[in-house]
């Protein structure tokens, strides 16, 4: 690859496109970094080698930390009261909002 993908899904994607041209095994490096998903990355029976012995892994590169989050990343201001730590956050006040009712909130300045 001439550059790198920034998403598992974006990878899953180029592998489906290339895997006939590859002989032996596959492998997809992520770098060092926290990936968040905001959707659900479905794998099926496409993901599969091309042939029974191909393999296609997924893996963080050598000697560093991956780290792939379903969560929201909270932009907060935290307080913390002896043993409770309180996130005080607009995005974790629209999403909790947003989850609950299924509907588009804006909140009120």
């Amino acid at each position: 690859m001439s550059s790198p993908l920034r998403t598992l899904a974006g990878a899953r994607d180029v592998i489906r496109e290339i895997k006939s041209l590859v002989r032996g095994p596959i492998t997809v490096f992520f770098r060092e970094g926290t990936y968040f998903f905001d959707e659900t990355v479905e794998f099926s029976i496409e993901d599969g080698g091309a042939v029974s012995t191909q393999v296609i892994s997924y893996a963080a590169f050598p000697g560093e930390r991956v780290i792939f989050s379903g969560g929201v990343d909270l932009d907060c201001l935290w307080i913390s009261e002896g043993n409770v730590h309180t996130c005080q956050s607009e995005a974790l006040l629209l999403a909790l909002r947003q989850q609950r009712l299924g509907l588009d909130v804006e909140l009120a300045r």
